[in-house]
């Protein structure tokens, strides 16, 4: 490692036998300004900050790290826990069921005031723990990906977590790992480093240990040559450097600083999701109040009778399982992405990657950094049989990747963590494959170079390695591009995949080439699923609140008893619909999901096409389907259309129950109906197994609330012969069919890939 030669110092800081002294009081990120350190030598970089060339000793950073605290932006704000609780008690969903709570207290009926308290309470409470634990989530994954350090102290270098290092520390870095704190250069091989989290500038910058004319103090700091600043990723070459500037006093930490100062927006999800709750809210207290006139002009009832049917009404049109099912589906969806390399900080932010509608990326896979993975090997014509072996060789060798510490893993580049991880899955051993071939020189990589070079030594031979972009392999070898290596690359790019080339040179021969690697990031498909998902489980809860608000219509209207108790209302809303849109909420990504163009960011949740199919389509069958089964009932015990209902009076909670069965009917077929595919595969459970739990909890809690007693008296039903149990099956495959009908209208038409991908699904 080249290193810029110490001139003569003066005696100072730095004792005899080459040891720091402390820092006591005086604070070294204070006094010694980045400019100042860039236009002294090594040798007075490290007097400045009162180091020594071997590093500091354990006591002595200890002290320090007590004197200027842990290597870590300043602590975020604290979550108010009960200032959280009580948006959720308060949000305007949560507001309209308040006042329908009041409304039934003052109608006379606290049975069904407390039970809406009960279901705002719960709500609430369920939300609330599911965004602390999304929190937690986030907080476990940030610890996982924590940044760790190779600290040199008195000679032995350690490899301990960033939050450790103290300014004076002594640093070494490598390509592919992250800058641990602000740092300035004590030596450099072929250093760049990657600014785009602070700059947003991709190209890698060169850096290098020599001293600059004195720049001044007004210089721009990341313009300095020997300063290597927080946050920063290695890409070429490896360095040695002082830790100057820690904490909140780092680049990285005076970011996190400003971004904590700022205040926090609304994010375009949430902003959508508060949107269509007010128009909820609005339509549901105009529906409830014009109830509450037709009610007494219709039925002649008393106010607080008509008062009653109002409160039936807002709690039919008001979607209670939506927010806390949103929450979870985009808990789960943050869980799948971070599974998936792509973790992120805020819940609402999961479904805004699936909105990306342009990628800026430079030629060297910003996007997959960290992320990549050998996608295949395609073995070029004319290569050696045993091409591919040779190439997980090359892989091995070629690599500047690590065992990790605990073992199991790699780190490093990352592209030369997915060579290494490929090398492995075939067979090659790492370790044994450098022992036996020891590396005796190498071109380390470069943005100009576009390739990295070794070669390694065995049994008096010798042997090059080579991998890069493909043209700059292929100009080493001074001959044509191999046939199929065109094809290869033009293949991979419609995939949007990276190829590198593999080539290999015995000593005196010709270089030959191997064969695309190649690597992708899901996370943009990930993120459309979820938008889908959202779309699915929005119409799911919207579906059955128009099957339930059409009973209290007929009542209104027509001289029938009420079909739907209010109770029951809120069991489908809590209980039977909950379990199968949070199963919608988590679905696969549709096969089409990336074959269409993003859809603007500011697309509504509840699209025309969406709100078309869900209003007058899946809520006119699935209340026609509890309607069916309500008169349904009564005709079976002798009544016949157009009869008075007067006589069969005291049939009225057996219909309301059937009233119940034929919506929860309704919800199962609606469950498959909002899934992609063919129908054998929206059928089949092995793609999504929450579908099988959901549906059949659905099926056991609806049989439970008809025939458990007790509860059967708590949600007013009543059993009911268990020959009607197969209007669940029925209902449910007249829902399906007429939405297959609905697909092969779609399928004929010619803008049915555009109607499709509007409204989160796939005819």
């Amino acid at each position: 490692m080249s290193r810029s030669s110490p001139p003569a110092a003066a005696a100072g800081p730095v004792g005899a036998a080459g040891q720091a002294k402390p820092l006591h009081e005086t604070s070294a990120q204070s006094c010694v300004h980045p400019a100042e350190l860039a236009a002294i030598s090594v040798a007075g970089r490290i007097q400045a900050l009162r180091s020594a060339p071997n590093g500091l000793t354990e006591a002595e950073a200890a002290r320090r790290r007590l004197a200027h605290g842990d290597n870590e932006p300043a602590p975020p704000r604290r979550s108010r826990p009960l200032r959280t609780l009580l948006a959720q008690l308060t949000h305007t969903l949560a507001l309209l069921l308040w006042l329908g709570a009041g409304l039934a207290f003052a109608a006379g009926a606290p049975e069904l005031g407390f039970a809406i308290i009960a279901v705002v309470v719960l709500n609430g409470v369920f939300a609330f723990l599911q965004e602390h634990r999304a929190e937690q989530v986030v907080s476990s994954l940030m610890r996982r990906v924590a940044v760790r350090a190779r600290v040199v102290r008195v000679s032995v270098e350690r490899r301990v977590p960033a939050r450790e290092l103290v300014p004076g520390d002594v640093v070494r870095l490598a390509a592919g790992e992250i800058v641990p704190a602000d740092c300035i250069l004590l030596g450099a091989d072929s250093l760049s480093i990657d600014l785009s989290m602070l700059t947003g500038e991709t190209a890698p910058v060169d850096r290098d240990a020599a001293p600059i004319a004195p720049p001044g103090r007004g210089a721009e700091e990341l313009a300095l040559p020997s300063l290597l600043p927080s946050g920063a990723s290695v890409v070429t070459g490896a360095g040695e450097a002082l830790v100057f500037a820690t904490g909140a006093e780092s680049a990285a930490g005076k970011i996190a600083l400003l971004l904590e100062q700022g205040g926090r927006e609304g994010s375009l999800l949430e902003r959508q999701v508060a949107q269509l709750s007010r128009v909820t809210a609005v339509i549901a207290v105009i529906a409830g109040a014009a109830t509450l006139v037709l009610a007494q002009a219709f039925h002649r009832v008393g106010p607080l009778g008509a008062l009653t049917f109002a409160i039936g009404v807002i709690v039919a049109l008001v979607p209670e399982g939506l927010l806390p099912t949103l929450s979870v589906s985009l808990a789960i969806g943050a869980q799948r992405m971070a599974a998936r390399g792509a973790p992120v900080r805020r819940l609402s932010a999961v479904e805004v990657v699936g909105s990306v509608t342009t990628i800026c990326t430079d030629k060297t896979g910003t996007l997959t950094q960290n992320a990549l993975s050998v996608r295949g090997f395609t073995p070029l014509r004319g290569a050696p049989p045993d091409a591919e072996q040779a190439a997980r060789l090359t892989a091995a060798l070629c690599s500047n990747a690590r065992p990790a510490p605990a073992g199991g893993d790699y780190e490093g580049d990352p592209v030369d963590v997915a060579l290494a991880r490929w090398a492995a899955s075939g067979g090659v051993d790492l370790a044994e494959a450098r022992a036996r071939w020891p590396r005796i020189a190498d071109t380390a990589f470069d943005a100009r170079r576009r390739y990295m070079a070794v070669t390694c030594a065995a049994g008096g031979a010798t042997r090059d390695f080579v991998k890069g972009a493909p043209e700059a392999v292929v100009a080493l070898t001074g001959a044509p591009a191999p046939a199929g290596l065109d094809e290869a690359v033009v293949s991979a790019a419609e995939r949007g995949e990276r190829v590198l080339l593999l080539a290999v040179r015995e000593a005196g021969g010709p270089l030959t080439c191997l064969g695309n690697f190649a690597t992708i990031v899901a996370a943009i498909e990930e993120g459309r699923a979820i938008k889908q998902n959202i779309r699915r489980f929005v119409s799911y809860v919207f579906t059955s609140n128009v099957a339930e608000l059409v009973p209290f219509l007929l009542y209104i209207f027509f001289p029938i008893p009420l079909p739907l108790a209010i109770v029951q209302v809120l069991a489908i809303d809590l209980g039977t619909d909950v379990l199968p849109a949070l199963a919608l909420g988590v679905e696969a990504a549709s096969p089409a999901a990336l074959r269409v163009p993003p859809e603007p960011p500011r697309k509504p949740i509840l699209t025309r096409e969406l709100a078309l199919r869900t209003f007058f389509l899946y809520g006119a069958v699935e209340a026609l389907l509890g309607v069916a089964a309500y008169f349904g009932s009564y005709w079976a015990h002798g009544w016949r259309p157009f009869n008075a209902l007067e006589p069969f009076r005291a049939l009225e909670r057996e219909a309301a129950t059937m009233t119940f069965v034929g919506i929860v009917s309704g919800q199962i077929g609606c469950l498959f109906a909002q899934r992609d595919g063919p129908l054998r595969k929206r059928l089949a459970f092995w793609s999504n197994p929450w579908v099988a739990a959901g549906l059949s909890i659905e099926v056991a809690l609806a049989i439970a609330l008809l025939y458990v007693p007790g509860l059967n008296r708590m949600f007013a039903m009543a059993p009911v012969g268990s020959a009607w149990l197969l209007w669940l099956p029925g209902g449910a495959a007249a829902m399906v069919l007429v939405d297959a009908l609905r697909r092969v209208v779609l399928a004929r038409g010619p803008t049915s890939v555009a109607v499709a991908a509007g409204s989160g699904e796939v005819p």
